[in-house]
């Protein structure tokens, strides 16, 4: 988490062993890389994981469906992992939690839901 906090707030601008990378898709994309490369799985399997926790961790699954939102709105590589894992009725379901539990997980989910649908559309 604070690593992409680091990543998003450098203005697009981070640097990596190989040099500066100006595009945040890159960025993000060997951000991702970098995670499953550490950690031997990926960053959304992990969100997705969170978000699917919603009706214990509301506020988790809140955080991690914006991070989720956010690394989609500037990969396509990721939201397409993330619609291949089932992000769609992952975040329809948090949604349904946040909408009777917690405004913010409310708020994300249907945000990440649309972010989703509109790749998904024009894929």
């Amino acid at each position: 988490s604070n690593s992409w906090e680091v990543l998003t707030t450098c203005g697009g601008v981070a640097y990596f062993p190989g040099g500066f990378e100006s595009s945040l898709e890159t960025a993000v994309d060997l951000f991702v890389h970098g995670c499953i490369s550490r950690s031997g799985g990926s960053i959304t399997s992990s969100l997705l994981d969170e978000i699917g926790r919603a009706t214990r961790h509301p506020h988790n699954a809140s955080a991690a469906a914006k991070a989720l939102r956010m690394m989609c709105q500037v990969s396509d590589a990721v939201c397409k992992l993330a619609i291949e894992s089932g992000a769609i009725n992952i975040a329809k379901q948090a949604y349904e939690t946040g909408r009777v539990s917690h405004s913010k997980l409310e708020s994300e989910a249907r945000l990440l839901v649309s972010t989703l649908d509109c790749y998904d559309q024009i894929r």
